[in-house]
């Protein structure tokens, strides 16, 4: 199997080689594809967040990749057996493997079983290894923790341990291992002052492994010190906030701030980190909460360079009094996701005329009421719309000049919706439709075959007098249906699937077949 699968590596550019190699280091259906590039460019393989996104694309073009953007099994064994024979990594399964010969001098090890850690004959094993620069813990999460040889490994620049829970943070991380460039760990315990040592560091994910809220007044913070680490580019703060800055304070470096609650988006944070392009706010509300946490929207506007939000209140309550209108969000945003807020569909006024928003999302109730209509030009840069988890009855699309580039359109759960508007334009390319009711099901299927008949033509075009063009658009556009007990065929007249298996409708062709196949829902 090797032999047959290698030549799709080998011919791989010489760049993309290291990048794919590195997806091995994950466990097989590892979908986390955010940690993956994070890891990239922390690696230095690419250049840039934008550069990753391309290395990926390009590795995913070469089908080298499933649908959910994982590596085959038959792949992933390839990509560890290559990388073992060349060196890039060293992947420690049992005990056995500390002990092969060659180990001393590996620059990168992967722990893919965590408890490795526990045992003592690995640990002084590992102690012996000085050259390792990369150190990812990528096995099943171990809640209880588990001793982590750090003390010796001082050239070490990155450490991935997203796997593992610290009870406290590792001190000798800050004693010894002052070049880390990358450090991802979990840790409920607020992080020392003194972390500020690690002065080279440029990415920074804390987890917390438990979270309770119990009212807004005991929020954790960052320490003050995290200002003077000029170097940093990414913060991941699972529910932390960042203090109010010292005088003088700025985090130019700094683009992508993820995980903060709304108590670190005010006006004296915003204006010190003035290069910031990611942001993501998560809301745990406490008992007993008004509308104070929606107060940080009021000054999201000061972000001039945004380009992603995310905002997410983790435990929505729907009774909650809100503000009566969206804020004005930063003519930059291109990626929007919102879920449980809870405003009423009028509000998506004030998201509907960015000019170069291509991606929403909203989840939970982000906003909530029977009735949505989208008027005469909104949206007209969206490429990418889902919607999930809603009480939508009745949506609306005024005319074709609304969504008119949308190319990718997701309904998830959405019970009570009735009917799927049929006025997109010709970039549609795929509808997918997640445990939904039986009319918004009817309504994808006519709407797959009014756009047929708008566009598609029929097999040899030239020989049946047709003079419509087809676009490369059309030719690939999906309409796929998720629901477990959805009748099943396929156009040779095979079996059917199973009841408990989820149906995919794979459809618009230009010879317009309709072909049922299992497949795996993925939550992203």
């Amino acid at each position: 199997m090797l032999k047959v699968l290698y030549p799709s590596y080998d011919y791989l550019p010489q760049h993309l080689k290291p990048s794919f190699l590195y997806m091995g280091v994950f466990p097989q259906n590892n979908e986390n594809l955010l940690h993956l590039l994070d890891l990239w460019f922390a690696e230095e393989f690419v250049e840039s967040g934008n550069f990753a996104y391309r290395s990926f694309e390009a590795i995913l073009t070469r089908s080298l990749l499933l649908t959910t953007h994982t590596l085959h099994p038959s792949f992933w064994h390839m990509c560890n057996k290559e990388a073992s024979k060349s060196k890039f990594f060293h992947a420690l399964n049992t005990q056995l493997d500390v002990l092969t010969e060659g180990i001393k001098r590996q620059r990168r090890l992967c722990i893919q079983n965590n408890i490795l850690f526990g045992i003592k004959d690995v640990c002084d094993s590992m102690t012996s290894i000085s050259t390792v620069r990369s150190l990812l813990c990528t096995g099943p999460y171990h809640q209880y923790p588990v001793p982590v040889c750090l003390e010796n490994f001082r050239l070490l620049r990155i450490l991935h341990a997203l796997t593992i829970r610290f009870y406290e943070f590792p001190i000798e991380l800050l004693v010894k291992l002052v070049r880390l460039k990358y450090l991802a760990l979990v840790c409920d315990e607020n992080l020392p002052a003194s972390i500020s040592k690690l002065w080279n560091l440029e990415v920074l994910i804390v987890n917390r492994h438990l979270s309770i809220v119990k009212s807004s007044k005991n929020s954790s913070y960052m320490p003050m010190e995290i200002w003077d680490m000029k170097q940093l580019t990414d913060i991941q703060i699972t529910g932390r906030n960042l203090q109010h800055p010292r005088e003088g304070s700025v985090l130019q470096n700094l683009t992508t701030l993820l995980g903060v609650g709304p108590q670190s988006c005010i006006k004296d944070v915003f204006e010190r980190i003035p290069n910031l392009l990611k942001l993501g706010i998560q809301i745990e509300l406490a008992p007993g909460a008004t509308h104070e946490p929606f107060c940080f929207f009021d000054h999201i506007s000061h972000l001039h360079k945004l380009q992603l939000l995310k905002c997410v209140i983790v435990n929505p309550i729907l009774q909650i009094k809100i503000p009566t209108h969206l804020p004005i969000f930063p003519s930059t945003l291109i990626d929007l996701t919102l879920s449980g807020l809870g405003y009423p569909w009028e509000d998506t006024s004030m998201i509907s005329s960015l000019p170069n928003l291509k991606i929403l999302k909203l989840h939970c109730y982000a906003f909530h009421g029977p009735k949505w209509q989208v008027h005469k030009n909104d949206f007209r840069q969206l490429e990418m719309l889902q919607i999930e988890d809603t009480d939508l009855v009745n949506w609306t699309v005024e005319d074709h000049q609304c969504l008119d580039k949308l190319k990718w359109l997701g309904i998830r759960h959405c019970y009570k919706l009735d009917e799927i508007p049929h006025a997109f334009g010709e970039e549609l390319q795929t509808i997918e439709i997640v445990d939904c009711n039986h009319h918004a099901m009817a309504s994808a299927k006519q709407l797959k075959k009014d756009l047929d008949g708008k566009y598609n033509c029929p097999p040899n075009p030239h020989k049946q007098g047709c003079t419509r063009p087809i676009r490369p658009a059309q030719a690939h556009l999906r309409i796929e249906y998720f629901r477990g007990y959805l009748p099943t065929r396929s156009s040779t007249g095979g079996s059917s699937v199973p009841a408990s298996g989820n149906v995919s409708c794979v459809g618009r062709k230009p010879t317009r077949k309709c072909t049922y196949r299992t497949s795996n829902i993925v939550d992203n």
